[in-house]
């Protein structure tokens, strides 16, 4: 069997406008406090619908597989994609024609939709281009589950424990093989971090990139982020294979966690999510927290931004794609869980 290729860059891109950056500094009693940590808060997926935003289709979540003790969950997919997309294209004719004329690119098909994909979460002022990111975040699941097969299929066929670890990556957060092997234990990441070094490396490149690493243009936000847990002092975990650890060692030498949303997240492990308002999230996050989205709550986090302060319902954020250091009530961020997103929180 033909072994089913690994995006290594995957998709990790933010929704939020660019502006100015401002300093925040940091004080020392602020520091992380690892010995108070919250305790996790692991919520299965949703089973979303996009009716709200034109969509009929309907989405299922497909059977899931047995493989060792574990329940092998895939991503929720549409009933039928092709009809779905057929949908879709009726639904955004002329925003998707505006995208093929401004981009040289061919009609979209199923075959070239993630470079539509960029696009449209590349600018969350405009509202078209918000909907239209939540449906591409159900269509490609479908590419997304077809990988989890294949490696699945590829394990039994070899019994090569490697290809555990390749699953580990692969998966959305709520399979039950996930859940016990990060979600249980992501104590093992919550060490403690120079929170000054972090922040202030964090304010120095926020818009600016350091040239000491490259940058995936349009997809920059969890480099961004593991460059500011090394700047704080976390020790990369070095292994030479891109499927474990996380380390950096240059643009083709970089294990998946270092540079994927998804991957980072099941790395450091989700310590709270929320889904409820922007207040309660808040009050579950601090200064020092890194912070995340899943557009669709379809399983697999999209984004990654680091807090340089918290105060009340006000945080502020560094990140990177859309590069900025900016008090939250200046960005979107505040209108994630309006729009559908389940917000989380990353490490501590």
């Amino acid at each position: 069997m033909k072994k089913a290729k690994f995006l290594l860059l995957g998709l990790c891109l933010c929704l939020t406008p660019c502006f100015t950056k401002q300093h925040i500094s940091a004080t020392e009693e602020n520091q992380l406090d690892t010995n108070q940590l919250k305790a996790n808060e692991v919520t299965e997926v949703d089973l979303v619908s996009l009716k709200d935003i034109g969509i009929n289709t309907a989405i299922v979540k497909p059977k899931s597989n047995r493989l060792l003790n574990y329940n092998i969950t895939k991503y929720q997919v549409f009933e039928n994609n092709a009809a779905a997309l057929t949908e879709f294209k009726q639904l955004y004719a002329d925003e998707l024609k505006l995208i093929q004329d401004n981009y040289g690119l061919e009609e979209l098909n199923e075959y070239n939709y993630k470079s539509y994909q960029k696009i449209v979460y590349s600018d969350d002022g405009n509202l078209d281009y918000i909907n239209m990111s939540k449906f591409f975040d159900i269509f490609e699941n479908i590419d997304n589950n077809l990988e989890i097969e294949n490696y699945i299929s590829l394990y039994h066929e070899t019994n090569n424990p490697d290809i555990l670890s390749v699953l580990d990556l692969l998966l959305p957060y709520d399979s039950d093989k996930i859940a016990k092997r990060y979600y249980d234990y992501p104590e093992a990441k919550n060490s403690g971090i120079n929170l000054r070094a972090a922040i202030d490396y964090a304010t120095r490149y926020a818009v600016n990139q350091n040239g000491a690493y490259y940058y995936w243009s349009g997809a920059d936000c969890t480099n961004f982020v593991s460059q500011i847990l090394k700047a704080g002092g976390v020790q990369e975990v070095y292994t030479g294979n891109q499927f474990s650890g996380w380390w950096y060692r240059g643009k083709s030498n970089v294990s998946v966690s270092w540079i994927q949303a998804k991957t980072f997240a099941k790395y450091m492990g989700v310590g709270y999510t929320c889904t409820s308002s922007w207040s309660t999230f808040t009050s579950n996050v601090r200064q020092g927290d890194i912070i995340s989205y899943d557009k669709s709550r379809d399983g697999d986090y999209d984004h990654m931004a680091f807090l340089c302060a918290a105060e009340g319902t006000n945080l502020y954020i560094a990140q990177h794609t859309s590069n900025y250091l900016k008090p939250s009530s200046q960005t979107d961020w505040p209108n994630a869980i309006k729009k559908g997103y389940r917000l989380a929180r990353i490490r501590r």
